[in-house]
């Protein structure tokens, strides 16, 4: 009864105080020890024990009490921890593991040597193992200076592996190979192993050992051997069998103990890998041609890398598409594909075979997650052991409206006359005629259904006598557009640009068109700043050109001259006349004001071409230039006339008479207007 009320002391005294030696300080009559772990370069992690006091009750039962539970690494002791003196028992629960034939940790002493020494109270006695070993001391009274000291000291077997890279025949593989091997007591290393090379000789813990090729998941391996002295065969696992498992390059080999007379030679033998890509189409002409590029070719050096773009024609449906093999790499080579742009054609379908890296569930997918994009004709693949075939499917895409509209920007005085016609030539990159088109400023001209991803290369011609500068080049939508439904609400953006090589300096640029939206193009020119050109150029031009090229361009009785220009305004007031021509008329925009026949340049192209241009819309834009031209002249007559009336004696008969024309002028001006109203409206 009293043994148990001291041991009862001990747990109070040991709840109350939180370290050992605190513990040590209060109990100065009782027993104590200490645990160690002996240092071993082999051993790692911490390592558990428990320990026990043994003593009988008053009543003589012999009862097992856990002192404590402890946990500590290699090279380490305990404080000293109280116990009652007399029999203790030290177990050591975890640590002296080894490696079962499925390659999972297992408690296993086979190549394992455990002892225990009690410093202070002598030897300890020989230890029991029942899946942990236990040694038992004798602890004597006396307090902390008679603290026994128990160390555990595991001896292990060693034994040698050694770790070879075998290349089958013709696969071309090269680089190297990296290999993880486990063994007892978490024994791990990992080594690095030149192609058609082996390792060195590798000191591990005797048993078993698992080696793993761990370059890539996706690593083909198509043979796996273990040899040593006097055993052909080594292979206990990971697989029933015992065999090893070839989809995780993984094998568990018997290791015999001792030096590298006796060593357990691994071999894993590598083949190369195969992409294969296949095409077929729906609903279009089978045989076509398909280009297809590889950009980004990414993994561990292997036979072939980056691949060349090729050429693939197309087959009619699945079951006869046209395949072709595009190379062998290294088992985890990951590779993009991309197809490249048919006008009138889209990618409806990207299937990838096998789903899983070269068929084995825990390589991960083929297709690289959130690389597949039927818009963007892509896909990224891993490939695995044997073959991996991507396969593209084409559909008939609808067609996208193309509209070209002309604007007149903002860029000093005057503005462009609204309706003055600018020729344009669109050349498609993709196939077909050019087309040549007469677009009037402030308006667009409808160009029709045009095959999607089709490129149009656009120039802006110039249009003589009116010096215009491209202040910009716009389309919308910003990207080429594709379905992925129904039309329009399922449009959805591509990574292509729909506006590309826009250059102002040629008024030209490239534009690609979406499938079922509208694809507009737009492009804005202003006239040279005011001042620049508008005085000198504004009254020889209006003048000089308005009346020479306006009577003697346009007529062969015209007048001689339009008029000179004005030395203090710089304002021509030229006012040939001729015969009436068969071309639109268009006056130049400049301050002057020459009236006369004139013949935009180009309106239709020299070579087979298509125009565009309706006559209605080209009879409204030349009536509305000629109004405005008149417009002008009138405006600047009635000025000049009250600049004469205001010098002219009041209610004179000049004065009269200037007042009579200066309203004529009004009433026409007032007409004038009234019909452009009703032409823009």
């Amino acid at each position: 009864m009293r043994r148990g009320i001291v041991i009862f002391l001990t747990f109070a005294v040991a709840a109350i105080f939180a370290n050992s030696a605190l513990a040590v300080a209060n109990d100065p009559g009782g027993g104590y020890i200490e645990v160690c772990k002996a240092a071993n370069p082999a051993l790692h992690g911490n390592y558990n024990f428990t320990v026990y006091d043994s003593f009988t009750s008053s009543e003589g039962t012999p009862t097992n009490v856990v002192t404590n539970t402890i946990s500590i690494a290699p090279g380490n002791c305990t404080e000293p921890i109280a116990v009652m003196p007399g029999p203790v028992a030290v177990t050591e629960t975890g640590g002296t593991l080894g490696l079962g034939a499925n390659g999972q940790t297992t408690n296993d002493n086979s190549f394992f040597t455990t002892t225990a020494t009690g410093v202070g109270q002598g030897s300890a006695s020989v230890g029991t193992f029942d899946g942990h070993w236990t040694f038992n001391v004798n602890v004597p009274a006396g307090g902390p200076q008679s603290v026994v000291t128990v160390t555990f000291t595991n001896t292990l077997d060693p034994g040698v592996v050694e770790v070879c890279k075998v290349l089958a025949p013709g696969s071309n593989l090269t680089g190297n190979w990296q290999f993880t091997i486990t063994g007892a007591n978490a024994f791990s290393q990992t080594v690095t192993v030149p192609s058609g090379d082996c390792s060195s000789a590798i000191t591990v813990p005797a048993g078993r050992v698992k080696v793993t090729e761990t370059g890539d998941a996706a690593e083909n391996v198509t043979a796996i051997t273990a040899t040593s002295p006097g055993n052909p065969n080594a292979i206990v696992g990971p697989l029933a069998g015992p065999t090893a498992d070839l989809p995780n390059a993984t094998v568990v080999a018997s290791v015999n103990p001792g030096d590298a007379t006796q060593q357990t030679i691994i071999k894993m033998t590598n083949d190369s890998v195969r992409l294969k890509l296949c095409k077929y189409e729906q609903g279009l002409t089978a045989g076509q041609s398909y280009s297809f590029s590889f950009p980004t070719v990414t993994g561990n050096p292997g036979p072939v890398g980056p691949i060349s773009p090729i050429t693939l024609a197309s087959g009619n449906s699945l079951a006869n598409a046209v395949c072709q093999v595009v190379g062998t790499f290294r088992a985890g080579t990951t590779v993009q594909i991309v197809e490249g742009i048919t006008a009138g054609q889209k990618v409806g379908a990207i299937t990838v075979t096998p789903t899983q890296i070269g068929g084995n569930p825990s390589a991960g997918t083929t297709i690289v997650p959130g690389s597949l994009s039927l818009p963007n004709r892509t896909v990224t693949v891993v490939l695995g052991s044997g073959e991996t075939v991507v396969t593209y499917l084409d559909d008939p895409a609808q067609t996208g409206d193309f509209k070209l509209c002309k604007q007149a920007g903002v860029n000093g005085d005057p503005t462009i006359p609204a309706g003055t016609l600018f020729p344009f030539t669109l050349t498609p990159t993709t196939g077909g005629s050019p087309i040549s088109v007469s677009v009037p400023t402030g308006g667009c001209a409808d160009l029709g259904q045009q095959a999607f991803d089709s490129t149009w290369n656009v120039v802006e011609g110039t249009v003589a006598g009116i010096t215009t500068t491209v202040q910009s080049i716009t389309a919308g939508p910003a990207s080429v557009q594709v379905l992925e439904g129904s039309c329009p609400s399922g449009a959805t953006n591509t990574n292509q640009a729909t506006l590309t090589n826009v250059n102002l300096a040629t008024r030209s640029a490239s534009v690609t068109i979406s499938e079922c939206v509208t694809t507009e193009l737009t492009f804005t020119n202003v006239d040279p700043p005011s001042g620049s050109t508008g005085g000198t150029t504004g009254g020889t031009t209006g003048g000089t050109t308005g009346g020479t090229t306006g009577g003697t361009t346009s007529g062969s009785s015209g007048g001689s001259s339009g008029g000179s220009s004005s030395s203090s305004s710089d304002t021509g007031s030229g006012s040939g006349s001729g015969s009436t021509a068969s071309t639109p008329t268009v006056v130049a925009a400049a301050s002057g004001v020459g009236v006369g026949a004139f013949t935009p340049a180009s309106t239709t192209a020299p070579l087979t071409t298509k125009s565009i241009t309706t006559s209605a819309l080209l009879t409204k834009a030349l009536k509305l230039t000629k109004l405005r031209t008149e417009l002008k002249a009138l405006k600047l007559s009635a000025h000049k006339l009250n600049v004469k009336l205001s010098t002219t004696v009041k209610h004179s008969t000049k004065h009269k008479h200037l007042v009579n024309q200066i309203a004529n002028v009004k009433s026409r001006e007032a007409k004038v207007l009234a019909e452009i109203d009703l032409l823009v409206k």
